[in-house]
Order: C-alpha cells, then structure tokens, then sequence
C-alpha cells in the first residue's frame, strides 16, 4: 500500500484506502464501485420527491 501512495504521489490517495482496496481484492471483490453508506443519499429521485409532494400537499 506504501509503495502505491509513494508512486501516485503524496496525498493521491490515503495509506488506509490502500489497505482497505487491497483487503477488498483479497476476498475477491474486484468492483471499483462504492458500497451503499448510511447517511445522507448522494442523490435526490425527483420523481419520488414529486409523488410525496403530490400526495402530500
């Protein structure tokens, strides 16, 4: 994981994500996506907000 921070430059990316990809590949999880988080959607559906404002008044 180092030796990829050191290569790609310093604050390119943290020692911990290195890690955290490499844990990921040894499983044998080799998707790039995210996976789904708590929290606040990244994202609004218009057309969900629209149907509760609809029903909703």
């Amino acid at each position: 994981a180092r030796n990829i921070c050191a290569a790609l430059g310093e604050g390119a990316v943290a020692d911990r994500t290195c890690r955290d990809w490499f844990k990921r590949f040894r499983e044998g999880d080799m998707s790039l996506e995210d996976r789904p988080r708590s929290g606040r959607p990244l994202e609004t559906d218009i057309e969900r907000l629209k149907v509760l404002i609809e029903d909703n008044p």
